[in-house]
C-alpha cells in the first residue's frame, strides 16, 4: 500500500530548473541521523526506495556506464547504455548485495522505476524495458515496438522468481502497489494496443493509462483503463487501502473514460482527476479535481479509510473542490502553489491546505497518522502564513492528521532532487539525486567526475519518534524558550521552541502585571523559531516578557538598561 510516482522527463525538468538545495535544516531536528549511502559513478539516478518487513532497505534506479555502492562496483556493457539497478542494505547501511539488468543493446538501457516489498521479504520491482536484458542470469526479450513494462519478483535474496512484460507498441511504468494480500497492481501510460498475459487492451485513442492486478505468482487477475480523446491521459499516483481498493491520480482531458463504469468531461487543456477502483477492478467512481492548463495530481495515499493527495494548480485557478484559494502571504501571483487535501473513501473533502512557492511530488502515511511530503521550492516558501526563507529548497514536509505542520526540513545540495522514502517502524528513509556536492549530517559529499550535467545517487535514514507513535491525530503543544541578552538595551532576542505549529503570543507587562504592550506571530513552525524585541519605548528597569502558544506559557524576567 505504498504509492510510488515517476516522471520519464523528471531529469529534463530538473536540468532546466537548476534550483539549488539549501540547509542545513530551517526547524530543529526532532529526528536522528543514522547513515547515508552515497553513490559513485558516470551518472546514478535513484528512483525509489522500500522498506521490507525486518528494517532492511531497497532502492533502485538507473546508472550509466559504472556505479559504485559499497564494495560492488556495476558496469554497463556499453558506456553509452544505462542499467537498472536493485542494492539491498540492511538496517545498519550496509550493503547486502546489489544487482543490475545487463542491457544488450548500445545508446538504449532500463531502469528501476519502482520497488515495493511484501510481508515475506519478496521484493516486486517494476521497470521500464527499451532493449533486450539479462537480470539473474535470464535473458528477457522486449517484443514492443517502443518500451516495455517488466515487472520482476525476486526473494529476498535477489534471486529472479518470475518475470511479466507487456508486449505491444509501447507502455511505460509510472507507478506500482502492493495491495493488503500482497498482490501487485502496475500503473502504466500507454501507446496503442499492449498485451498483459491473457488480456489485451486495445484504446479507442492511442494515448492512454492501464492499470493491471497480478496475484504474488506472476497471474494477471485483471487489467482497466483510462481512455480518452487526446493525448494529455495520464496515471500519476497510486496506491491501495486495506479492503484491496485500489486509488489513483492523474490527468484527462475532453472526454474521458473510466473502464466502462464511469466517464468525465474535462476542459480541452486538461484536468486532474481523482479515482477509485474496486477490489476486481471496476472503477468505483471518478472525481475531477480541477480544470486547467499546467495543474497536477502528484501523489496519493491511504490511511483509515481516509485518503490523501498532493498536487500542485494550474494557472489561474482560484478555487479547489469549490473553496477558495487564499493568495499568497507576499502578494505574488506568477508562482507556483501546491495543495494536500485529506478524503473520505467517498471523496468527501476533509480538509486542505495550500502551499506557496513550492509543491511536493510524492505522499505518504505513516502508521502513526502522521504524514509526510518531499518536493521543492523557492525562497521564500509559505505554508499557511509561516514562511521558509533560502536561496532554493529540497524540502520534507510533515502535517498530522488535523492538517497542522509538524515538521519542515531542508537538504544542502547542488542541482539535486528528492525522489522517494518509505518507513519503517520509527525509520525514515529519502532517495534522490544531486549534482556537484550534497551535504548531510554535516559532511559534504562531492562527485569526483562532475561535469555540470551528471547525477549522483543517495539515500539516507533517519530515527524519527513520530513515525511510531500510536494513532498521532493532534500532537501535543509543549512550548521552551530563552531570551537573550538579558539585561538588554535596544532589543531583545527570544528564542523558542514548539513541539507543533502554533500562534504565539508575546505581552511585556511590569512587575504589577499590568499589560504595556502585545502582539502575535501566526502558525509558526514546530521546532526551533527566534524572534527579536524592540525595546526602545520602555523606560529602564524590570518586566515580565510572557510567551505562550496554545495552553503552554513562558515567562522571563527582562531587565532593560
Amino acid at each position: 500500500m505504498k504509492p510510488y510516482i515517476k516522471y520519464s522527463n523528471i531529469k529534463k525538468a530538473i536540468i532546466c530548473l537548476k534550483f539549488i538545495m539549501l540547509g542545513n535544516f530551517a526547524i530543529a531536528q526532532h529526528y536522528e541521523f543514522e547513515w547515508s549511502s552515497i553513490y559513485k559513478g558516470n551518472s546514478t539516478d535513484a528512483f525509489s526506495c522500500a522498506y521490507g518487513p525486518s528494517g532492511e532497505l531497497y532502492n533502485t534506479g538507473a546508472f550509466r556506464d559504472t556505479m559504485v555502492v559499497g564494495n560492488t562496483i556495476l558496469s554497463c556493457r556499453d558506456s553509452a547504455s544505462y542499467d537498472m539497478y536493485l542494492v539491498k542494505y540492511d538496517a545498519k547501511g550496509n550493503v547486502l548485495w546489489a544487482i543490475q539488468g545487463n542491457t544488450v543493446n548500445p545508446l538504449s538501457g532500463s531502469s528501476g522505476d519502482c520497488v515495493e516489498v511484501d510481508k515475506d521479504g519478496n521484493v516486486f520491482l517494476a521497470m521500464g524495458l527499451y532493449t533486450n536484458v539479462t537480470i539473474d542470469g535470464q535473458y528477457i526479450e522486449n517484443d514492443n515496438q517502443y518500451k516495455a513494462t517488466l515487472l520482476l519478483k525476486l526473494n529476498p535474496e535477489g534471486k529472479l522468481l518470475w518475470h511479466r512484460k507487456s508486449v505491444g507498441l509501447g507502455s511505460s511504468v509510472i507507478g506500482l502497489c502492493l495491495d493488503n494480500d500482497g498482490n501487485p497492481v502496475v500503473m502504466g501510460n500507454n501507446v496503442g494496443a499492449n498485451s498483459y498475459g491473457h488480456i489485451t487492451i486495445t484504446p479507442d485513442y492511442n494515448y492512454h493509462s492501464v492499470y493491471t492486478k497480478y496475484s504474488s505468482n506472476g497471474d494477471v487477475l485483471w487489467a482497466t483503463k483510462i481512455d480518452g480523446n487526446c493525448y494529455q491521459i495520464m496515471g500519476i499516483g497510486i496506491t491501495a487501502d486495506a479492503q484491496n481498493n485500489i486509488y489513483t491520480t492523474g490527468n484527462i482531458c475532453n472526454n474521458s473514460w473510466f473502464g466502462a463504469e464511469a466517464q468525465l468531461t474535462a476542459v480541452e487543456d486538461g484536468s486532474t482527476f481523482m479515482a477509485k477502483i474496486s477490489p476486481d477492478g471496476k472503477f468505483k467512481w471518478a472525481k475531477i479535481l480541477e480544470s486547467t492548463i499546467g495543474g497536477r495530481c502528484l501523489s496519493i495515499a491511504s490511511f483509515e479509510n481516509n485518503i490523501f493527495i498532493t498536487g500542485r494548480f494550474g494557472h489561474n485557478v482560484q478555487k479547489f473542490w469549490g473553496q477558495d484559494i487564499p493568495p499568497s502571504p507576499d502578494g505574488k501571483t506568477n508562482i507556483s502553489r501546491g495543495y494536500t487535501a485529506k478524503f473520505n473513501s467517498n471523496a468527501d473533502l476533509q480538509w486542505v491546505k495550500f502551499t506557496y512557492h513550492g509543491t511536493f511530488g510524492m505522499l505518504k502515511v505513516a502508521p502513526s497518522g502522521i504524514i509526510t511530503l518531499i518536493g521543492g521550492g523557492a525562497s521564500p516558501f509559505y505554508a499557511g502564513d509561516s514562511a521558509i526563507y533560502g536561496p532554493g529548497n529540497a524540502i520534507w514536509f510533515q502535517y498530522d492528521q488535523n492538517g497542522e505542520v509538524v515538521f519542515v526540513g531542508r537538504i544542502q545540495s547542488n542541482l539535486g532532487s528528492l525522489f522517494s522514502f518509505d518507513y519503517h517502524q520509527d525509520r525514515m528513509a529519502i532517495s534522490g539525486i544531486y549534482g556537484k556536492y550534497i551535504i548531510l549530517n554535516g559532511v559534504k559529499h562531492e562527485q569526483e567526475n562532475y561535469n555540470g550535467g551528471n547525477y549522483s545517487g543517495f539515500i539516507f535514514q533517519i530515527k524519527d519518534d513520530k513515525l511510531s507513535l500510536a494513532k498521532i491525530h493532534h500532537l501535543p503543544m509543549e512550548l521552551s524558550s530563552s531570551a537573550f541578552p538579558n539585561p538588554a538595551r535596544a532589543s531583545i532576542t527570544v528564542k523558542y521552541e514548539l513541539t507543533k505549529t502554533s500562534d504565539v503570543f508575546f505581552e511585556m507587562s511590569d512587575l504589577q502585571g499590568r499589560l504595556i504592550k502585545k502582539y502575535q506571530l501566526k502558525a509558526q513552525f514546530s521546532g526551533e523559531n527566534i524572534h527579536q524585541l524592540d525595546l526602545n519605548d520602555l523606560q529602564s528597569g524590570m518586566y515580565l516578557l510572557k510567551i505562550k502558544a496554545g495552553e503552554n506559557e513562558a515567562v522571563h524576567k527582562i531587565f532593560k538598561n
